[in-house]
């Protein structure tokens, strides 16, 4: 593996381990991002939002295909009467949501593409890709002014049990 390569490895398990861990990371870089008003804030309305996972969850009939429901918070915190459940089958998400997928499994939050609000990166750990049974996945479901809308599902190696 290339010294660019490592480096850029390197940077990107950095910031995703902050990330999950909650920390703030300085990674240079030629964009300039907006600033977050609060923390998984989905929708850039300043307020914490919630993301509540439900990876065990049936999904059109399948048992632990999984979804993960976001609370949309206000001056008066977070509301079940403002929130959005996204699975494998809602509109604009990747993939179709199968029996023990777990999607919802592992979450983080970014703001990915620097545009200002929180980005949600959701994890499938049951995910079979190709011919591989359990290779895992990565979706990202992007934030905007009208909230988590619109995703774009990571590529993962041709084969991902060998090591690189």
């Amino acid at each position: 593996m290339g010294e660019l390569r490592r480096a850029r490895l390197a940077a990107a398990v950095a910031v995703t381990c902050a990330t999950v861990a909650g920390a703030v990371v300085g990674v240079p870089s030629t964009a300039v991002a907006k600033p977050i008003a609060a923390p998984a804030d989905f929708n850039g309305r300043g307020f914490q939002d919630l993301v509540v996972p439900a990876p065990t969850a049936t999904v059109g009939g399948k048992h632990g295909a999984g979804a993960v429901a976001v609370l949309y918070g206000s001056r008066n915190g977070v509301s079940a009467a403002r929130k959005a459940v996204f699975t494998q089958n809602t509109p604009g998400v990747p993939d179709t949501a199968e029996a023990k997928d777990l999607f919802g499994g592992s979450t983080a939050f970014a703001d990915l593409d620097k545009d200002g609000y929180s980005d949600l990166i959701v994890g499938a750990s049951g995910e079979d890709v190709g011919r591989f049974t359990d290779a895992g996945s990565v979706t990202v479901l992007w934030g905007g002014r009208r909230g988590l809308s619109g995703a774009r599902l990571l590529p993962v190696p041709a084969d991902p049990h060998r090591s690189r």
